[in-house]
């Protein structure tokens, strides 16, 4: 069986290759892109990466638009420009959003949380009530009261 004009099996994936030999050994007509599925697969990433792209430039507009009409009216700022709203986005995601590198902030917390004993959280949650009295002069409610 000849090799399709631009099929050459050593330039593609494993999966591709295997198809490919099992259409050479089956001696049937194949084609190299088998169905429409192998077809969508090899279009999807550059897709997701123009959605992701428009994805920001739509966000960044609307935060250079919503600048632009309210504080330099209620505040006095200058207007701002795309750029300098995108670096603005980056900015609240650096403060705000961190990178998503670990999981939600108090996840950590609640584990510990839960991992303790009953006996560990109530020295812990008497501990806390103090420090709060201390400072600030807290009183303790009455679910707060030794008698609950």
């Amino acid at each position: 069986m000849k090799d399709a004009p631009g099929t050459d099996p050593a330039t593609v994936s494993t999966s591709s290759r295997r198809r490919w030999r099992n259409c050479q050994e089956s001696s049937a007509t194949c084609s190299w892109r088998t169905s429409w599925k192998d077809a969508a697969s090899n279009s999807i990433a550059p897709l997701a990466i123009l959605g992701f792209l428009a994805f920001i430039a739509v966000g960044t507009e609307i935060v250079r638009q919503l600048w632009n009409w309210l504080l330099p009216a209620l505040f006095g700022f200058p207007q701002i420009t795309f750029w300098q709203a995108l670096g603005l986005l980056a900015l609240c995601r650096i403060l705000f959003g961190g990178f998503g590198l670990r999981g939600g902030s108090g996840s950590h917390y609640r584990r510990r949380w839960e991992a303790m004993t009953p006996e560990e959280r109530e020295r812990i949650r008497e501990r806390m009530l103090a420090r709060m009295r201390e400072r600030w002069g807290v009183r303790p409610t009455t679910s707060e009261s030794p008698g609950r």
